[in-house]
């Protein structure tokens, strides 16, 4: 088992504590030793150690990444001590039981109950110090006085059956290599449970053999420390040599890192790919990997300081089965760390909601059985049950949600919760008897309130001097288009929208949109937009609902793989002509720019991205006049008719495309006329890009397929 200390005391004690509890000679990670800002790669390489001890600061703020992150690092039988702001005093004490308490310090906590309450305490902080405190897992130092103690194991318990387990996945791992190709197996497993570990082990059994070469890879190199401490040479052989990670043995066999993006752009040959957190790794690219490799092993963590979110589950799962249908899928259960039985993990799941699943829906809402409702603060911070429900959908829905996440939830005055609630005679009786007014949650809604910014923050953002923090929509209003009249008004940006499983794909997403911006409406907002990681399918969505495209972001989002993508929606059209006005505007400049980046900074931006882009602009020329309704189609008849060439008619076939998707907008994406003319056309892609993205021949066939697909769409234009 491992020790919790909670200490509110002097600086001068937690040192006292420190040296009581832990040698010198014993490992130790002290938080308070940390710079206030640390890099990405130092925060990895600090949760890749293993150690016996930890202090971690929470006197300034608590900061939850951090502290769910170095949970895993703590190795059974060690202590781990929290030292707690002053303010945290009472609220400690209130927590205890009676039998530990004075009858003047009872008499104390009762008579001020309501103060010790609204303490500004961090939100999650005090349901980590709720949690420790019911499962009466941790010591309370206050002052000079201990309130509790457990007994502390200074060994780990007997963890045979997680090796058991563990050697089971090794085995799994090293048919990967050896057996039939295109059967990938997919890994997951928390913290603690050997998962990086079991890589090396595989990785040294599998380099016995002679001339076999295992490639690794993961975000960061600092991810694999423990796989390289538990990467051993076979008896039978010897390092040759080393060279930044990479091992090279005497029987010609090798273990080679690289970084994702350089196998992508020069894949090795390889015996095995391994790839370490890839949940971590945007889709996008694990995609690319596993259409070049047969062999191939995926890796990650499965909830904890990289982000428990679930889309690797959800998105790259789904595109692996389509492309080896025979992928293999494994979970490393038991810890190995520590007991199975350890208090802190528990207390920690608890607090910071790891792991908790979507329950499944158990009945049929229609459309007219849903309301929409705010999920207060109060209500979130109060109701457990309604606070895991919400928690979890986000989770489920999203790439990364991290613990940090759930404290803005319940403390950031500017985000607002909503709820798509359904009310079902035929919910099951539990699932009502948890929410006493029989409402279930559907879909939950992120919204933050920006905008009404004042002259003097508009004026220095227009200049260039300052950002302002929180206020993502108007800021980008203003430093990429200078309309700051936008940035005055009051505006929600949704920051996450989710529905369950069961019930996506039916419409309640929309519906939800719909029913939010009547809300929004009445609270005298008056324009509602969004940021996002922009695919087809995301991008479709918004645009359905009728938000305008206003900016893509320059380059893709490290984290996501994607161009970000930025919509608006005017809610008050009907009250303010000028608020209409200064959106027309918006979306004209960004016409202009979109149309000049697409073949520059938006060059690899996707395809269909692309198509839906020029739609929108297509529709939105057309309602304004801005495009011709009769065009001079001599030059593009004499291209067809192979009496021009296309360096002569490529602008015309650009203007004409724009007019042509106007008037077959109900038409979908035909990759080898839609796809060719964007890639050819807009993007302006290079001869090889365009065969490799069409699987065409050369420059000859892709100049006879862009002149056959045009004049098909010439004919129909005539019919």
């Amino acid at each position: 088992m491992r020790g919790l200390i909670l200490a509110c005391v002097s600086p001068s004690k937690i040192e006292s504590i420190r040296h009581t509890l832990l040698s010198n000679e014993q490992s130790l990670i002290d938080t308070r030793e940390l710079p206030q800002q640390f890099s990405k790669t130092q925060f990895q390489k600090l949760l890749g150690q293993e150690t016996q001890g930890i202090i971690f600061d929470a006197r300034d703020s608590f900061d939850s990444n951090l502290f769910t992150g170095l949970n895993g690092s703590l190795v059974g039988g060690g202590i781990m001590i929290i030292d707690l702001p002053p303010i945290t005093m009472h609220f400690l004490k209130s927590l205890l039981p009676a039998q530990l308490h004075s009858s003047t310090e009872m008499n104390l906590e009762k008579n001020s109950a309501a103060l010790i309450q609204s303490l500004p305490i961090e939100a999650l902080l005090k349901r980590f110090l709720k949690f420790a405190t019911t499962r009466k897992s941790a010591a309370i130092i206050v002052d000079d006085k201990t309130y509790f103690f457990p007994p502390l194991s200074q060994q780990t318990p007997s963890v045979d059956l997680a090796i058991k387990e563990q050697q089971a996945i090794v085995g799994q791992m090293c048919r990967v290599a050896m057996g039939h190709a295109k059967r990938p197996l997919v890994l997951t497993a928390p913290r603690g449970r050997g998962k990086s570990s079991a890589l090396g082990l595989a990785a040294t059994r599998l380099i016995a053999e002679p001339n076999k070469t295992i490639l690794i890879t993961a975000p960061s190199l600092s991810n694999l420390n423990s796989f390289y401490q538990h990467l051993k040479m076979p008896a039978n052989t010897h390092v040759s040599h080393t060279t930044k990670n990479n091992v090279v043995c005497s029987n010609g066999s090798s273990v080679v890192f690289m970084p994702v993006d350089q196998i992508i752009q020069q894949p090795p040959q390889a015996n095995l790919l391994i790839v370490d957190e890839a949940a971590a790794i945007p889709v996008q690219q694990l995609d690319l990997l596993a259409r070049q490799y047969n062999r191939i092993i995926f890796s990650t963590t499965s909830e904890g300081y990289e982000g428990n979110g679930k889309g690797f589950e959800v998105r790259f799962k789904e595109k692996l089965l389509k492309i080896m249908p025979q992928t293999r899928f494994a979970a490393l259960n038991l810890p190995i760390r520590w007991s199975s039985e350890d208090q802190l993990e528990k207390i920690i799941y608890s607090t910071f909601l790891l792991a908790y699943p979507v329950k499944a829906c158990r009945f049929n809402a229609s459309y007219s059985q849903t309301h929409i409702k705010e999920l207060t603060k109060k209500l979130l911070n109060e109701d457990d049950y309604t606070l895991a429900q919400v928690f979890s959908l986000l989770v489920n829905a999203h790439y990364q949600t991290r613990p940090n996440d759930l404290e803005r939830l319940l403390s950031d005055p500017r985000l607002a919760v909503y709820g798509l609630c359904s009310s079902d005679n035929g919910a099951d009786q539990k699932t009502a008897n948890n929410d006493s007014n029989s409402s279930h949650i559907i879909g939950v809604c992120l919204v933050r309130t920006e905008g009404e910014l004042s002259d003097e923050s508009i004026d220095k953002l227009y200049q260039g001097k300052r950002e302002s923090k929180g206020e993502l929509l108007p800021q980008s209003i203003v430093l990429n288009y200078g309309v700051t009249s936008l940035a005055r008004r009051k505006i929600a940006r949704v920051m996450r929208i989710a529905i369950i499983p069961e019930m996506q794909n039916q419409g309640f997403g929309s519906l939800f949109l719909e029913k939010l911006e009547t809300c929004l409406s009445a609270d005298q907002f008056e324009l509602i937009g969004a940021s996002f990681a922009v695919d087809d399918k995301v991008l479709g969505f918004w645009i359905k609902n009728h938000y305008a495209l206003f900016r893509f972001g320059n380059a893709k989002e490290s984290s996501s793989g994607s161009f970000t993508s930025e919509v608006l929606k005017p809610l008050q059209t009907g009250r303010e002509t000028k608020l209409v006005t200064d959106f027309e505007s918006l979306q004209s400049k960004f016409v202009d720019s979109f149309l000049f980046k697409v073949s520059r900074q938006l060059k690899s931006l996707e395809t269909k991205v692309v198509y839906l882009t020029l739609k929108t602009i297509a529709l939105s020329l057309g309602k304004n006049k801005a495009i011709s309704e009769s065009f001079d189609l001599s030059e593009i008849k004499r291209f067809i008719n192979k009496q021009s060439h296309l360096s002569n008619v490529d602008f015309q076939i650009a203007r004409w495309y724009l007019s042509w998707l106007i008037e077959n907008h109900q038409l979908t994406f035909k990759k080898d006329r839609d796809g060719l003319i964007i890639e050819l056309i807009f993007k302006g892609l290079d001869w090889h890009d365009i065969r490799l993205s069409q699987s065409l021949t050369g420059k000859k066939q892709i100049i006879s397929t862009i002149r056959d697909e045009l004049k098909i769409m010439l004919t129909k234009l005539n019919e």
